[in-house]
């Protein structure tokens, strides 16, 4: 046990339970995933006979278990936590609420509710495009109730009052949740950072959160990615100055690579085109998917004219042509790779020794020996490559979407909160973002595991023991 003057940090009880039924007079967190690791974020809460979830995400597998799989090299291998896992409480959940459309945070949308979850399922207008297109993929769109709301709004459902509170994160539309029930409120950050620049949409409602540590707050949920990552994060508006920098100042065409949901940056890439008089093709279908969908829901209004297909680049000077596209992982079928390896095909912009390649990304534990020999074969046809961690003029060419430690310490001071749980990230993340919270006078931080459930009643607590929770892995 960890302690400090003013709170201690405990390690939750590990014996195995049978899932509670929440009584009236307790809150109960069950951290389902998106704990002692990255990935796969799952959390689900308690009260009064009911439940109700905060995201379903997918995790990431490494290459040995991936080709055990046996998969074709177009499918990708994920793990998840098994449906049938929930059986004993899916009667009694009453809604899915999401706090933003990553992957990590979605991707096990339809694969669940392929499989048994039947109650709806609320989200921004960002999230409810991309995750209808899942579920459409999956054949179960018109099975699967999506209602919407706007970053500020409030739902009350059987007990719970949940209120979503914009933050930023490198994605649209992103939100904490503060769920409140007969016991206190609790808050659940979901991914964030404090950007006073972001790409799009407006920056972290600090005004509300204030008000709701007044108001009082029995725990925080927190994202503990960058705890361990001293000072604060830097802005999207440091990376748009690197942009517009090596988009005007490249002698030839331009890939960038990003992850397709980071539409605020495809946004950052588009204006610098333009200002450097370049055409801008998408490629990839995540990535075309992420940005139909912005166009559509009006995030995108004033940079809706991409070429309709990468061919349309063909014919003009190479100073002209801009793509962007999928693959900062290394994944063998994304586009960027299949540019390296000679394997695009024709609708794509040759490369060569005037082509400057930006992976605008970070990569992902574990990727690194596969992006390492996309860009190697990049470099071996001449290409400059530059990575996400480089800087042009001293400003960064990718941002983090999780705060630093020092924003984590306003958060906490912010809130105020009793209790704190870190969730979403390793071991040494998790214990970090622990002693930050105590050291803002935090009284309790509990270190939980996947399936841990945490009662909270009006003056404490305690863990309860660990519900039987396994991941396995599927192609999709």
């Amino acid at each position: 046990m960890l302690q400090s003057p003013v709170g201690e940090l405990v390690i939750a009880d590990v014996k195995s339970i049978s899932w509670p039924v929440p009584a009236a007079d307790e809150f109960l967190v069950v951290t389902a995933g998106g704990v002692l690791e990255i990935g796969m974020n799952m959390t689900l809460y308690g009260h009064d006979g009911r439940w109700i979830g905060i995201d379903a995400g997918i995790g990431f597998v490494d290459d040995e278990i991936a080709e055990g799989m046996q998969a074709h090299p177009t499918d990708s291998v994920v793990s998840v936590l098994a449906p049938a896992q929930f059986a004993p409480i899916q009667e009694r959940l009453s809604a899915f609420f999401i706090t933003h459309a990553h992957e990590d945070h979605i991707g096990a949308i339809s694969y669940y509710w392929a499989n048994g979850f039947r109650c709806p399922i609320y989200c921004t207008p960002f999230a409810r495009g991309l995750i209808a297109c899942k579920l459409e993929e999956a054949g179960i769109l018109g099975e699967v109730e999506l209602r919407v709301f706007q970053p500020g709004d409030t739902i009350e459902i059987d007990g719970f009052r949940v209120e979503s509170v914009r933050v930023t994160h490198s994605v649209p539309e992103p939100v904490a949740f503060a769920i409140t029930t007969t016991v206190g409120t609790l808050v659940h950050t979901g991914d964030w950072k404090i950007d006073n620049g972001p790409a799009l949409g407006g920056t972290m409602d600090h005004e509300r959160l204030a008000e709701i540590g007044r108001e009082g707050v029995l725990a925080v949920v927190s994202d503990s990615t960058n705890s361990c990552r001293p000072g604060y994060s830097a802005s999207e508006s440091a990376v748009s100055m690197a942009l517009s920098t090596v988009v005007d100042e490249a002698p030839g065409a331009v890939i960038v690579a990003c992850f397709a949901s980071n539409v605020g940056r495809v946004a950052l890439i588009a204006k610098a085109a333009l200002a450097a008089g370049r055409q801008v093709a998408l490629a990839g279908r995540s990535m075309r998917n992420a940005n139909l969908v912005a166009n559509e829901v009006g995030l995108l209004s004033n940079l809706n004219d991409f070429l309709a297909e990468p061919s349309h680049l063909e014919g003009l000077d190479e100073r002209e042509k801009l793509l962007v596209c999928t693959g900062t992982q290394g994944e063998q079928n994304a586009i960027l790779a299949r540019l390296a390896f000679g394997s695009a095909g024709r609708r794509f912009p040759q490369i060569g020794p005037d082509t400057t390649v930006i992976l605008s990304s970070t990569v992902v534990p574990g990727n690194e020996g596969k992006v390492a020999e996309v860009v190697a074969a990049l470099k071996d046809k001449g290409c400059r490559v530059l990575l996400g961690t480089d800087r042009v003029d001293g400003n960064p060419l990718h941002v983090t979407g999780h705060g630093h430690a020092e924003e984590l310490r306003m958060l906490y001071n912010l809130l105020r909160p009793a209790f704190a749980l870190p969730v979403h990230g390793n071991p040494d993340h998790m214990v970090e973002n622990g002693r930050i919270a105590l050291s803002t006078g935090v009284r309790r931080v509990m270190l939980v595991g996947a399936g841990s459930v945490t009662r909270f009643n009006r003056t404490n607590m305690t863990g309860m023991g660990q519900v039987s929770l396994e991941k396995t892995v599927v192609v999709r």
